[in-house]
């Protein structure tokens, strides 16, 4: 970016710095222009259900998760940054309302650490009174009821520690250089420095237990990386704040991170019936040649189906056919018994038992399986009294499931990440698989999380506005 910045004949070339400046000021103006027209199109969609007298407006919203590797940053310290990205998008338009990555560049680790757990505040952040028939006690807090909860605390420690330690190598590198003596000022400010970081070390090795790890490489960024939980129940949330008022249809994958934050961000519009959430999966290895195979199964079938059937439409035709070709999904075990089709994490009784095989492929989705955790109170009675191979019997609850299971879909996501990793040079899989030298180096991706971050805004920003796609 630098060398295209540059006068035509490269005699100056814009700093890192000023360079920084304008990707941040791009992205600030990028965002307040999406504020602006979100808010002119909510109001657009309200007076429009307002003039068709309809009860709410039904958004589908396709949400799946991206890795993003970062370039390590001095050769003395080969370890790639991941971010997980959470990607939330219209199914019917394509539109991608958010592009959060679990990190905040905001926190300074340093400060957080010594906020809460140093000082007059370590008491009360670190135990917790209680009261039982015996009188009063105190326990260790979880790390849920932790002010740093939200973050991930061993590497939140780790960069505290490796920030006052970067302190120390560069005030002693810098006396040396200058042949100097320690200065008084900077033998208190070493000595205050050491103590600082003994005391830090302490908390994570004796009370917290974290796995040791060595940062003092990485110190030419600030923040910290978030937990998976936070960032994806933070990104659902502001997706319920972007589309407008009404119901809400979540399609995501089976992921056991969704299972503890959905209900929990949702639970309002769970509650007045105006949330549901499927759950879909499907083959990602899949061959081109068995996409094609399954595609071509498919067609063939359904215009048997339509030439039997001339009176239907084409959407009636396919609710109608797919009814009728929907089967459970279960996994077979070796001894001949069945088990449920989803992991543990969505094997609560509060939870169907019943996931159907889809026979509808949607772009390069063959093979997919879909469960709807959470549906409508009309069908959710009835669907969750179903065993894992039971079929539905009732025609009214199949041709509900149907409706919902033919729109089911995460193409809107994928089509955006494959645009991403296709036209972002920054997103490009930086690392490698070097085991002696560690992760080579990848010229072009990014190694700054928070210049990663306003790219990814820009990018989702010009990939909804102005990138033209059918």
């Amino acid at each position: 970016m630098r060398r295209m910045l540059r006068t035509p004949r490269g005699e100056t070339e814009l700093g890192m710095s000023r360079l920084y400046d304008r990707i941040f000021w791009l992205e600030k103006v990028l965002l307040a222009y999406e504020r602006a027209q979100l808010a002119e199109w909510r109001t657009e969609v309200e007076r429009q259900r307002i003039k068709d007298e309809k009860p709410y407006t039904h958004t589908r919203i396709a949400h799946d998760d991206i890795s993003i590797n970062l370039n390590w940053e001095t050769r003395t310290d080969r370890r790639l940054t991941q971010l997980n990205c959470s990607i939330s998008a219209d199914i019917r338009s394509g539109y991608v309302f958010r592009c959060d990555a679990d990190f905040d560049p905001k926190i300074d680790p340093l400060e957080v650490v010594e906020e809460h757990y140093l000082g007059s505040t370590q008491s009360v952040n670190l135990r917790k009174q209680y009261r039982n028939g015996d009188g009063a006690f105190t326990a260790p807090l979880m790390h849920f009821q932790r002010p740093t909860a939200r973050f991930d605390e061993p590497a939140l420690f780790a960069s505290a520690i490796g920030k006052l330690h970067r302190l120390i190598y560069r005030t002693d590198k810098a006396f040396d250089a200058a042949n100097l003596p320690r200065s008084p000022d900077a033998k208190k400010s070493r000595s205050d420095g050491e103590r600082r970081a003994t005391e830090i070390e302490f908390l994570r090795d004796k009370w917290f237990n974290f796995v040791k790890q060595e940062r003092d490489g990485r110190g030419s960024f600030q923040g910290i990386v978030t937990r998976d939980t936070y960032t994806k129940a933070a990104s659902l949330a502001c997706v319920k704040d972007m589309i407008p008022l009404g119901k809400m249809t979540l399609v995501g994958e089976q992921e056991g991170t969704m299972g503890r934050v959905v209900p929990h961000v949702f639970r309002k519009d769970i509650l007045n019936d105006r949330f549901e959430w499927a759950i879909v999966s499907f083959n990602r290895e899949a061959s081109s040649d068995w996409i094609d195979q399954r595609k071509d199964e498919f067609h063939i079938s359904f215009e048997v189906w339509r030439d039997a059937h001339p009176g239907l439409g084409y959407w009636d035709a396919l609710q109608a056919w797919a009814a009728a070709n929907i089967t459970p999904a279960f996994q077979s075990l070796r001894d001949g018994s069945k088990s449920p089709w989803p992991g543990p994490n969505f094997a609560s009784k509060a939870y169907p038992q019943l996931w159907l095989r889809s026979p509808v492929p949607r772009a390069n989705e063959v093979d997919k399986v879909i469960g709807f955790p959470i549906s409508s109170p009309r069908c959710r009675s009835e669907y969750r009294k179903l065993g894992i191979d039971d079929t539905i019997q009732d025609p009214e609850l199949r041709s509900a499931i149907t409706r919902r299971m033919t729109m089911a879909t995460l193409q809107p996501v994928s089509t955006f990440q494959n645009a991403l990793r296709n036209r972002v040079s920054l997103v490009e899989r930086a690392g490698g698989r070097s085991a002696r030298k560690g992760s080579s180096y990848v010229n072009g991706s990014a190694y700054n999380p928070r210049v990663l971050i306003a790219m990814l805004n820009i990018w989702r920003i010009y990939y909804n506005v102005f990138d033209w796609r059918t």
